[in-house]
C-alpha cells in the first residue's frame, strides 16, 4: 500500500520534461546559418558579436555548435565522390 501511494504522489508531483539544456529557438538556428552562408570569412565569433549586437543572448560555444552541427560531412582527396 505505501508503495503503490509513493509512487502515485511520484507521478501526481514531478512533471515529466526532458533531461538538460532546452534547445536553442528554430529562429536563432537560422539566422546563425544565414550569417554564415552570406559571409563566408565570419567565425563563429565574429557572428556571436553581431548577434549580441541585434540583442539576441547567445553564446559563443552554441554558435560554434550550430556551425558545426550544419557544415557538410568531410570528404577526402582520394575519394570518388570528393574533389
Amino acid at each position: 500500500m505505501l508503495r503503490w501511494h509513493a509512487a502515485l504522489v511520484r507521478r501526481w508531483t514531478y512533471p515529466r520534461r526532458r533531461p538538460g539544456r532546452p534547445r536553442t529557438a528554430q529562429a536563432i538556428r537560422v539566422l546563425v546559418l544565414e550569417m554564415a552562408r552570406d559571409n563566408p570569412g565570419w567565425g563563429y565569433r565574429r557572428i556571436h558579436g553581431e548577434l549580441t549586437g541585434l540583442g539576441y543572448k547567445v553564446a559563443p560555444s552554441t554558435v560554434w555548435q550550430i556551425l558545426k552541427d550544419n557544415r557538410p560531412p568531410h570528404r577526402r582527396v582520394g575519394d570518388p565522390a570528393g574533389p
